[in-house]
């Protein structure tokens, strides 16, 4: 079973009922939804390039269709840090790492 918030706070010695975001506890998602910007506080998120993506597969599909393209490509896309309220800058020399 995957750790939750709670579980990280518990092992940093934070007490949850207490327990600020960032203040004690940074967090960050994944895949920067709706909801990433929703709650409170709004939620750092890594975004990846998903029109990009689309366009790429297209492309790709395209080319393999017509036969210009029949070998197997790599395409690597970068991701996208978006910042928000729910991380801080690291000041402690004490980290915990799930």
């Amino acid at each position: 079973m995957k750790p939750t918030i709670y579980d990280v706070a518990r092992e940093a010695g934070v007490s949850i009922a207490t327990l600020t975001i960032p203040d004690d506890l940074s967090l960050v998602g994944f895949d920067n939804t709706n909801l990433a910007k929703s709650v409170e506080p709004p939620l750092t998120t890594v975004s990846q390039p998903i029109r990009d993506m689309g366009h790429q597969v297209v492309d790709l599909l395209i080319q393999r269709i017509e036969g210009v393209c029949t070998m197997k490509r790599r395409v690597v896309l970068l991701p996208e840090l978006v910042l928000r309220s729910s991380t801080q800058a690291f000041v402690s020399k004490e980290r915990v790492w799930v």
